[in-house]
């Protein structure tokens, strides 16, 4: 009897060892169907972190405002930055957890120029450039875009006011946005600063968007030539929209070509200029040295051009070439056609002369306004 019970004992035992084994290798091996993988799964940390949620855009004023800062307002006034902005005019802010519409102010690296944007529930981008400061204007309804920034609650700008202002900005400037291929949206759109095309191509092509914060009122020039202009205030806007052929005048490059001698009573010098080469030419036959441009800028008045920019000065009998002097060349194309050059040293003192009004030119010059 009492044998049969140390059997049985030590079976039970053996048992209850071997369940415990069974469940170790159940447990370490990742058994017990599909409950281990989902309580893994439960328990990691790392699952249940938010998705970040990232605001980004391009701030540039055709060039990038790159070393600049960014700043952000949340709707309830809370502001966060200075976030950094690249070479390139990139800027990149996690606004996980932060409250829309977001209000944005990008400055240049030297705080001299500050450009405003504004950021909505579902935008990912927002693009800081002279559009979107007054887009923002125009949206709010404010001469001052600093003004929204500095108080979000007091100017809260819903989607359709600021769906209407872009699209009130596009349709005034439908010419140029045609002209230069803008198809993306100037505040929420995509797009690379100094690429030279679409928006930075407009940029690029000098349109200056002038504010007048006291009045409210924004102007716009192509290339020193005005457009237009815009006020905060429908009542003093009046209707001039922006024509083709005012976008092709004001993007018309003035040119100077020819070449011509000075004389009497022989040839004492010539002039060749062609500034779509961005070249021009002096040469003193008395002297023996050739002048010669590295850099030019036109201005054009009637029929008689400016020319100014660096040169170098050549001596065409030891045939050496010395850098660093600038000139001032006028040419007319009358009846007779004049030319004249005026050449300083480094030093900015004038070192060789030449009246256009006087010399009697052979030659013929063609300028173009």
């Amino acid at each position: 009897m009492r044998k049969w019970v140390e059997q049985r004992w030590l079976k039970l035992v053996w048992n209850m060892l071997s369940v415990c084994l069974l469940t170790v290798i159940l447990a370490a091996c990742g058994g017990g169907g599909g409950g281990g993988s989902s309580d893994n799964k439960v328990n990691n940390p790392s699952d249940n972190q938010p998705t970040a949620v990232i605001l980004s855009g391009t701030a540039a004023i055709g060039a990038p405002m790159s070393g600049g800062s960014v700043w952000l307002r949340e709707a309830d006034r809370t502001e966060h930055g200075p976030y950094p902005i690249d070479a390139t005019g990139n800027y990149f802010i996690d606004v996980t957890g932060f409250t829309p519409p977001f209000h944005i102010k990008a400055c240049s690296a030297d705080g001299t120029t500050c450009l405003y944007s504004i950021a909505t529930q579902e935008q990912h981008i927002a693009n800081i450039n002279p559009l979107t400061s007054w887009v923002v204007m125009k949206a709010a309804g404010v001469n001052d875009p600093a003004d929204v920034f500095d108080n979000p609650a007091l100017y809260s700008i819903t989607e359709q006011e600021l769906n209407d202002a872009i699209n009130e900005i596009e349709l005034e400037l439908a010419g140029l946005f045609t002209k230069f291929n803008i198809t993306q949206n100037f505040l929420s759109g995509t797009y690379i600063a100094n690429a030279s095309d679409n928006l930075d191509g407009l940029f690029d092509e000098n349109l200056n968007i002038d504010f007048d914060f006291i009045a409210g009122k924004v102007s716009f020039t192509l290339n020193g030539k005005y457009l237009g202009c815009d006020y905060i205030d429908d009542a003093k806007n009046q209707d001039d929209p922006i024509e083709g052929a005012e976008i092709e005048d004001a993007l018309a490059t003035a040119s100077v070509s020819g070449l011509g001698y000075n004389y009497p009573p022989l040839y004492q010098a010539s002039l060749s200029v062609n500034t779509s080469n961005n070249s021009l030419s002096y040469v003193d036959f008395e002297s023996r040295q050739r002048f010669d441009s590295t850099s030019m800028a036109v201005d054009v008045t009637g029929g008689t051009a400016t020319i100014t920019g660096s040169c170098t000065v050549t001596d065409t009998i030891t045939n050496t070439t010395t850098p660093g002097y600038s000139y001032t060349a006028t040419i007319t194309d009358g009846s007779p056609d004049a030319m004249g050059i005026v050449i300083n040293d480094s030093a900015g003192d004038e070192v060789y002369s030449s009246n256009g009004a006087n010399d009697i030119v052979s030659g013929n010059f063609n300028v173009t306004p």
